[in-house]
């Protein structure tokens, strides 16, 4: 953007394939057996801020289990890593509140944040599809449990002003800035809390703002498509056109799974997906029966970053276990997670567009059929008219991708 402000020019580096490597090799107290990738390393100046981001976290469904038996979800020694960062970051999905009935779609009692924050989260993205699932009251519950907690919301206030002030994690007299949004499809309400509903060019211009103000920082955007390995062509622009713009990090979460990572010749880092963390996969009103191993599949990102940007990108290989809880990926288990992160983030530097449309109308045409069934079938009008009101030229091009497809080899696409 001609218009943006002088951001401190990094010089272009010339970068290799991800190597794979020991995770001892950024964290001392690693175990045994876990392995790490390596995208992008210079040397920092000074004692770089060291960030670790993960994906989408709920502890509904399943992941209540460990809550109500008095123990954490996030086991196997990944919280010890967490505790080691200067700041955490995550993606919350649904409402944290005593007064919603136990059992219900994405929500966990409020004593849930003193968790996350004993786990080490310090900030936590809101703006994302399940902000409204319980109104602004289930938010403001939310808002407050992650108050006494003393964990940072991220994209979500008391009132719109708050939900899109820039937030300010400094550390060691680094001005770190990060801003988040979220496509919800959802109006937020005209008052109380609010959450902070994607708008591409109000986006842009706060980027621009903000990044007067910091010297790293960092945009968190919840969008993208369910169960697919590459990000939309249209996300993809607007990752790098936020990059250009003074965005030194963008995180991008809500597919469910792991998507690549793409670095600018300026060094600055976008994260297209940063998949499930802790989720119970399961949880909806339909079973997404669909990649449901790298739904399972996840990794801690782990940023060190300097006045000059970013100086270490890496990444630690994490699974959801069948009780719903989070542990390391070690061994093979690691190696396969993040071979495939690896592989995604080199195709990133071709043309990925027809696989995207390839993915999307094999793994989401059924889901969504499914999804409408549901609702149609129990009398859930308004929730069908709405979802029917949505409907663009691309969602029909998808299902007649998928019919032709399905004609041609039924027995590949007759399930998800």
């Amino acid at each position: 953007m001609n218009d943006s402000p002088a951001v401190a020019a990094q010089p272009k580096v010339d970068f290799g394939p991800p190597a794979l490597l020991c995770a001892s090799s950024f964290w001392e107290c690693a175990p045994a057996g876990l392995p790490a990738v390596c995208f992008w390393r210079r040397n920092p100046v000074g004692r770089p801020v060291r960030i670790f981001a993960v994906g989408d976290t709920a502890f509904s469904g399943r992941v209540a289990a460990s809550l109500e038996g008095r123990s954490s979800p996030i086991a196997g020694g990944v919280a010890a890593l967490l505790q080691s960062g200067d700041i955490v970051f995550g993606n919350l999905e649904g409402s944290l509140s005593d007064s919603i009935p136990r059992g219900s779609l994405f929500a966990a009692p409020a004593s849930a944040a003193s968790l996350l924050s004993d786990s080490g989260f310090t900030l936590l993205h809101l703006a994302n599809n399940h902000a409204y699932d319980y109104g602004p009251a289930g938010l403001g519950s939310t808002l407050a449990a992650l108050a006494s907690a003393g964990v940072t919301p991220l994209g979500a206030g008391t009132d719109s002003f708050s939900a899109r002030r820039p937030v300010r994690t400094d550390r060691r007299g680094l001005r770190i800035g990060w801003l988040g949004c979220g496509r919800s499809e959802c109006a937020p309400a005209s008052d109380g809390p609010q959450f902070w509903e994607f708008d591409e060019a109000e986006l842009l211009q706060a980027v621009t703002s903000a990044r007067r103000e910091v010297d790293f920082l960092v945009a968190s955007l919840h969008m993208g498509f369910m169960y697919v390995d590459y990000p939309h062509p249209d996300h993809r622009t607007l990752a790098r056109r936020l990059a250009q713009a003074g965005a030194d990090l963008v995180l991008m979460h809500h597919p469910h799974v792991l998507q690549g990572i793409e670095i600018t010749p300026e060094g600055r880092g976008i994260c297209y997906s940063l998949g499930n963390f802790l989720l119970d996969w399961r949880e909806g009103n339909v079973a997404p029966e669909v990649m449901i191993a790298e739904q399972n599949q996840g990794a801690i990102l782990l940023f060190d970053v300097d006045r000059e940007g970013v100086s270490l990108m890496a990444a630690l290989p994490t699974r959801i276990e069948a009780r719903s809880t989070v542990q390391w990926a070690t061994g093979e288990a690691g190696r396969k997670i993040l071979r495939r992160l690896a592989r995604l983030s080199d195709d990133l530097k071709g043309d990925c567009t027809a696989s995207f449309w390839k993915q999307r109308s094999e793994r989401n045409t059924v889901l969504a059929v499914r999804v409408m069934w549901f609702h149609l079938s129990r009398g859930h009008w308004a929730v069908v008219w709405n979802g029917l009101k949505r409907v663009r030229r691309e969602h029909l091009t998808m299902l007649a991708r998928w019919i032709r497809q399905f004609f041609r080899h039924p027995a590949e696409t007759a399930a998800p």
